[in-house]
C-alpha cells in the first residue's frame, strides 16, 4: 500500500490474522485490492459479520 497511512493500515490488517486466520485475511485482502477501496474497514467488512469486525 503506497499511500498516506499505508503502514498503519498494513499493521491493522496483519493484526487480523490472529483472530481470523491467515487464509481468510488473504482472501479478504485480495477482494479489497480488486475493488480498489483499500482500507482496514473494508477488509473487516469482507471478513464477516459485525460482531467479528474487530481484530485482537
Amino acid at each position: 500500500m503506497r499511500h498516506d497511512g499505508g503502514d498503519k493500515t498494513m499493521a491493522q490488517v496483519l493484526n487480523c490474522v490472529s483472530s481470523h486466520g491467515l487464509e481468510a485475511v488473504l482472501v479478504a485482502v485480495e477482494l479489497v485490492i480488486e475493488s480498489g477501496a483499500l482500507s482496514t474497514e473494508h477488509v473487516l467488512n469482507v471478513l464477516g459479520s459485525p460482531e467479528r469486525r474487530t481484530c485482537a
